[in-house]
């Protein structure tokens, strides 16, 4: 016959119900995980960067927080706007923005998206910054990228209708660099003569370093490559922002022209 579980000696209980409350104590003590937020920056020049751990920072207070301080539809007092409440916001004119909570209420507010104010969290690149000024609207969205107001809450309507093409700068550290070229044609001097060729008849012009002098390719849209040297050796492109980059022809792997612009979220930039 087996026995019956005994209980513990009287004077070891005690010590048994005081081990007990304090593992209690500790469990209740433990501080839960920090919410990662994740959100969909749209710009002002129509990108969209996909962030998690997503916060703001107040330049004024040296802060850090996951709330949007505005005010209500130009109110004198600034009010917390909590990430846990909001599914949305966009702008709607100049200062204005309207915010689409959780619940399904909208509101509008001004001096949301302001200068005094950068968005801060990590992209599929690193750690990531936008000062609040360049922001046209954002999304946040769940674990498998999702609106958590739902597939309306998506959308964030264009400010200026993105181009149907743009030109590009691809340099040899890998870096992009989307816009407009200034000149509309192109001199390239060859060994038979210098020829100045219109924009629209090229298709990229890239750098053959694998020469014994380094110089230029150009690709014509007809299929025709001709090698020589830019002249002048630098390239001006204007970009969103009313403002111009200006590389030397030997920072650049290749100048594409008249790409098309890829929709936003893609990595085709």
């Amino acid at each position: 016959m087996s026995k019956m579980p005994t209980a513990p000696p009287r004077r070891f209980r005690p010590v048994l119900i005081l081990t007990g409350l304090v593992f209690a104590l500790v469990s209740c003590a433990t501080t839960p995980p920090p919410v990662c937020y994740n959100v969909e920056v749209h710009t002002i020049d129509n990108e969209q960067i996909n962030l998690c751990d997503f916060r703001v920072y107040e330049k004024n207070h040296n802060l850090e927080s996951h709330a949007f301080r505005a005010r209500w539809r130009d109110s004198l007092d600034l009010v917390a706007i909590p990430f846990d409440d909001v599914a949305a916001a966009r702008q709607i004119g100049r200062f204005d923005t309207r915010v689409l909570f959780r619940d399904g209420t909208e509101d509008d507010f001004s001096e949301f998206f302001v200068d005094e104010y950068i968005l801060k969290g990590w992209s599929d690149y690193g750690p990531f910054q936008i000062n609040a000024a360049l922001v046209r609207g954002l999304v946040f969205v769940d674990d498998w990228g999702n609106p958590v107001g739902g597939p309306d809450a998506g959308y964030i309507p264009p400010r200026i209708p993105p181009p149907l093409e743009e030109d590009r700068f691809v340099t040899f550290d890998g870096d992009i660099v989307s816009g407009q070229l200034e000149a509309t044609e192109f001199t390239i001097r060859t060994a038979y003569g210098t020829l100045t060729i219109d924009r629209d008849l090229i298709n990229e012009i890239m750098v053959d370093r694998e020469a014994e002098i380094m110089q230029q390719v150009a690709r014509l849209t007809n299929g025709d490559i001709i090698s020589g040297f830019l002249e002048p050796t630098q390239v001006r492109m204007l970009i969103p922002g009313d403002q111009a980059v200006t590389l030397d022809i030997d920072q650049l792997s290749r100048t594409r022209f008249s790409r098309p612009v890829a929709g936003e979220g893609s990595l085709d930039r």
